[in-house]
This record gives structure tokens, sequence and C-alpha cells, in this order.
């Protein structure tokens, strides 16, 4: 394309991740930069899109991709979306009375969904254990579960195109209202544009304030106001006064 001057400018969208998880986990992401200035003209500029990068994350990426100046800062504040932090000694029980309250008030419905976000897939903190809890008292709502890699007890999805294609499928279904509740983890619906999301639970403290506002941004998409919720639990475990 480039060759043919086909090429007048590039956007990276989502650009935050190219420092979150350049690093570790994709290192191709931080290749970026050098992939694309060795391959376009020089005169060709870079557009970098980004809603959730913290002060250090943009520093980052005006290094990587060797950005002259940041043109335009979005402000992060949604007034929509409302968060509480509750603080539990049994989350389990906790989520429970959460969903229950989010049927109440009608924030759970055949209009209305939500996602339960969790750190893990498996353990009895994964996405799966919650979900398998959630419907055992909870019958009359439709569930789905998204994680980046199959349910170790799921045998019949260790494929990976199996797994894939379930969930395209359960994503197309949470989209149109036919799953009313996602327990998943990060990795589910990063710039979905569903409008009717009125809630999200976040099982597992997000591991930074720009991940909890990624996921939580996924509520209240309709400009109406979306609730946010983080179940908090004291670590029983207290770390030694002697490692300060």
């Amino acid at each position: 394309l480039d060759n043919k001057n086909l090429i007048s400018y590039l956007v990276v969208d989502e650009v935050h991740c190219l420092s979150e998880w350049g690093h570790d986990f994709r290192p191709s992401y931080l290749a970026l930069a050098n992939t694309v200035v060795s391959i376009l003209k020089l005169n060709v500029p870079i557009i970098s899109l980004t809603a959730t990068a913290s002060p250090n994350v943009l520093k980052n990426i005006v290094i990587e991709l060797n950005i002259k100046e940041v043109v335009y800062r979005m402000h992060l504040s949604r007034p929509e979306l409302n968060y509480e932090v509750q603080k539990t000694e049994n989350k389990n029980e906790n989520l429970l009375k959460n969903i229950t309250e989010m049927k109440k008030i009608g924030y759970l419905s055949k209009e209305q969904a939500g996602i339960v976000f969790t750190m893990h897939v498996n353990n009895y903190m994964g996405c799966v254990g919650v979900e398998e809890n959630i419907k055992k008292f909870n019958k009359d709502i439709s569930t789905g579960i998204f994680s980046g890699k199959a349910p170790k007890k799921w045998k019949s999805y260790q494929n990976e195109e199996q797994f894939n294609i379930y969930k395209r499928e359960t994503q197309q279904r949470f989209k149109s209202n036919k799953i009313q509740l996602m327990c998943a983890t990060k990795s589910f619906g990063m710039g979905i544009n569903k409008p009717n999301i009125r809630f999200s639970i976040h099982y597992g403290i997000p591991s930074s304030m720009e991940a909890l506002y990624q996921e939580s941004g996924r509520t209240g998409r309709d400009g109406e106001t979306a609730k946010n919720i983080i179940l908090f639990t004291d670590e029983k475990n207290k770390i030694p006064e002697e490692i300060f």
C-alpha cells in the first residue's frame, strides 16, 4: 500500500496496550513503532488514540512512538458512572445480594444487562465458578462466560478454534439481549458498544485504576446512570513489618 502511495496516515487505536502489555505479555506491541517506521515513508503521520492511559503510560507511548507532542487529552470524567467499594468478609454472599438488588431496581432484566468481572478463569474466584454459583440461585436470568482461554473443566472446548466459536456466539447473544449477565475476565468487551449495560461488579480488585476505568467504562454507554461495584476483602495474612 505504501509503495502505491495509498497510505496518508496511520491510526493506532487503544494505544495504551502498547505500553501496558508490550513489556511482557505482547512484546511485538513495543516493536510496532520500529515496524511502522521501517515500512512507511517518513512524512506519514501516526495518530494514536486512547481513553484510559495514565500519565506514566502516556509518557511511555510518546517515547516508544516518537510522538512530538500530545495534541489532545480527553477528560476522563463520565458523570453517569457511579462507583461503590463494598468491604465484605464473604464475596460470594455479597455478590448474590448485589445481583438480587440489581434485579429489584430493574438493572438486570430482559432490557438491561450487567457484567461480573473476575481476575481469573479457573479456581474458586474464576468466572466459571462464579457463574455456576450465580445460576444456582438465579434460574430466572441468562448468563454467559467470556475468557481468554477455555476453562480447564470444559473438556469439549479445549480446542482453541472451538472455544473461539463459543466466544463469538456468546458475545453476539449478549449484544442481542439474549444473555443478561456476563461473567468474564478483563479480556471481554474492549471497545464493545452495548448501550444497556447498567452495572458491573468486580469480584476482584482490578490491577490498576486504568484497568478499572476500562472495565467499568463498558457500562452506561447510553448516557444513563450505571453502577460499578468493587468487592473488597481484607488480606487475612498481614505483611510482616520487617520487609518495609
